[in-house]
């Protein structure tokens, strides 16, 4: 999108090369541009150009749409709100985002409503903002430099599709600081801009070193943020210490202790994120990843208890759902040990189904979810057969089958191939056994 906006705007607003900023250029370079009347300088090859470009960014971008769609990837869903608090959250981001990408300190990877601009400084870079538009384009129409215009048609296609998305759905706050990394060039444009002007090309030395101590500053910063971003503990950690009151950045701290196997430090992150501000999808998340912490540890009662909670925070959990239907088969394999009553097993077998439906009701790629239910659906097939139940066994056969044919088709490479192939091959034999 951003492409298809800014090449023909390029194209259309870069000054002729006798009128730049007054610039004078020698005799030879005045001859030549003068030789070419203006429009037709290269018109052909810049239609070309755009076409290129049109259809390069269309090729692109309709397959990574297909190949979200494919992998059954939504982009959230909208909001429930009305018009006008759409365009107070536009407004809002856009002077968030205008102050940000000329003073961007301090820099954080979670941004909230309550540390953006107050409502004067939104409406002053909201003001200022249509004011230098309307100034690059009464330069345009008045000198044909499209300088000033080009720098804020920049900002704004590059910002758009980040906030196209985000404004419109997702989140209560669709800002973070990796959307500025393109609309900063806009900056390097505006700078640009003035540079060219006449009063400041008598001061040329001055300027330019500006540019070099203005460049060397950025670098610096540059460098010193990269560092947090070499790992996640070093960003989450910072995000949680600029934001200690939200709940999103303790819950990827968590994570990301987490993926260091520090479970003590994993769980406070997780028990942060569950008191701070937050939506219970997120406090749901943030009790299914404790469970996943005591599960590894084989903690079950305790995993049980924090994967019921998520539920009961948001129901529709899909990755709680499957915490549970996995407890339930572990009980359940359990409960068929030598000693053990049955009719407990088939209790604990039939609720592990339930949850693996449950998930694969909310994402119907889950290979972990759709396994666990053919292995589910198996294992309740073999109890009805050693009852005697020959058509409910066979009934529980064939959909054991079913999830296992979906499984292969949806997942060839999945990490227990061999074991899913060597079951169909076993319900096969199943199926025949009973059909003789």
């Amino acid at each position: 999108m951003a492409g298809l906006i800014m090449v023909p705007a390029t194209l259309l607003l870069t000054p002729p090369l006798a009128r730049t900023h007054g610039i004078h250029v020698g005799t030879a370079t005045q001859a030549a541009s003068r030789a070419v009347a203006p429009g037709v300088f290269r018109h052909r090859t810049n239609v070309v150009m755009w076409l290129s470009t049109a259809i390069m960014y269309l090729g692109v971008t309709g397959f990574y749409i297909a190949l979200r769609q494919a992998d059954g990837i939504a982009y959230g869903a909208p909001l429930k709100i009305g018009w006008f608090e759409y365009f107070a959250r536009l407004e809002k981001s856009i002077s968030y985002y205008l102050v940000k990408v000329l003073v961007p300190w301090p820099q954080s990877n979670h941004v909230a409503w309550d540390l953006t601009p107050g409502f004067v400084l939104t409406n002053l870079a909201f003001f200022t903002a249509i004011v230098l538009l309307g100034l690059g384009i009464w330069s345009w129409r008045q000198h044909r430099d499209g300088s000033l215009l080009l720098a804020m048609t920049w900002f704004a296609a590059t910002l758009a599709p980040s906030l196209l998305v985000a404004v419109r759905s997702i989140s209560g706050t669709p800002l973070a600081e990796r959307y500025l990394y393109l609309p900063s060039v806009s900056v390097a444009l505006l700078f640009g801009f003035i540079c060219c002007q006449t009063y400041v090309v008598q001061l040329i030395r001055p300027a330019t070193w500006a540019a070099i101590l203005l460049m060397i500053f950025y670098s610096i910063t540059t460098v010193e943020r990269g560092i947090v971003w070499t790992n996640d503990l070093r960003l989450w950690t910072d995000a949680t210490e600029k934001a200690p009151h939200h709940a999103a950045p303790w819950n990827l701290l968590g994570i990301a202790y987490q993926e260091q196997h520090e479970d003590t430090q994993a769980i406070n992150a997780f028990l942060r994120a569950i008191d701070g501000a937050g939506s219970p999808m997120g406090r749901s998340f943030a009790l299914r990843n404790i469970a996943v912490t005591y599960h590894k540890q084989n903690d079950l009662r305790r995993a049980k208890d924090y994967y019921s909670r998520a539920l009961d925070e948001y129901a529709d959990n899909p990755e709680a759902h499957y915490g549970l239907g996995v407890i339930y088969m572990t009980e359940a394999l359990g409960d068929g040990e030598p000693g053990a009553k049955e009719p407990r097993a088939d209790i604990n077998v039939d609720l592990a189904a339930t949850h693996f439906r449950s998930t694969l009701r909310l994402n119907p790629y889950h290979s972990l979810a759709r396994w666990g239910l053919a292995s589910a659906l198996v294992r309740r097939g073999e109890s009805y057969e050693k009852q005697g139940k020959r058509r409910e066994a066979a009934t529980h056969y064939r959909s054991a089958m079913a999830e296992i044919e979906t499984l292969i088709a949806q997942d060839p490479t999945y990490r227990a191939r061999m074991e899913v192939q060597n079951k169909r091959a076993e319900l096969r034999a199943a199926a025949k056994r009973l059909a003789d």
